[in-house]
């Protein structure tokens, strides 16, 4: 359990360290480092904490424990200090997502978007985090943030959700199969795909059910 816990932060750092640093010098360069100083600190509690199992209780809810829940806070409020800062607001996004606090999440990208207005990226992490907010309806203003482009396969592949959830079955399997021909044999999307087509083509009638 601890090394899933580890994987966890490791990709705390990574998205404290890697995503501003390369996205250029300036506040979000500065705000990666004075967050980042708080890492190590989670590191020792959550080790600490899965040292003692009758302490673990909050891993089987969604609520942070106290150590972590502090960090993320904490990355807030530096990142209040930088209003003008778009990659302090996605970064910020991206580990209250990860985190599992999707209205933090959505309030923070809402804001970097409010920043950057043309970043598709942006609008897929904030449509996804809206989606992991409502149950996994794709709705309509969820559908304007995802993007026309063909070359978009994650945008193509909620547009076929969209459909099926609307009862166009037939329109969703075309959808879906048309995606499974342009994804690559490793794409992570390529199981989800395969079941949704799976699934549109029993309702659909297409195959049968033994």
């Amino acid at each position: 359990m601890f090394w899933i816990a580890a994987a966890g932060l490791t990709a705390l750092v990574t998205a404290f360290l890697v995503r501003p640093i390369r996205m250029g010098p300036g506040s979000s360069r500065r705000l990666a480092w004075t967050i980042t100083g708080f890492v190590p600190l989670v590191s020792f509690g959550l080790y600490a904490l899965l040292g003692q199992p009758q302490l673990t209780a909050w891993r089987t809810t969604p609520v942070l424990p106290p150590f972590i829940a502090g960090a993320v806070d904490k990355l807030g409020e530096e990142t209040a200090r930088h209003p003008d800062d778009a990659a302090a607001w996605i970064l910020l996004g991206d580990v209250n997502r990860r985190a599992q606090r999707f209205a933090n999440a959505e309030a923070a990208y809402r804001r970097a978007l409010a920043l950057q207005p043309r970043d598709a990226g942006l609008k897929l992490s904030l449509a996804e985090t809206m989606l992991a907010q409502d149950g996994g309806k794709v709705t309509m203003p969820i559908l304007g943030l995802l993007s026309a482009s063909p070359k978009d396969l994650v945008s193509r592949y909620y547009q076929a959700m969209a459909r099926s959830q609307a009862a166009d079955w037939e329109g969703a399997l075309t959808d879906w199969q048309a995606l499974r021909v342009d994804l690559s044999p490793d794409s992570p999307l390529l199981p989800s795909v395969n079941a949704r087509i799976l699934q549109a083509q029993r309702v659909t009638g297409a195959i049968e059910d033994r």
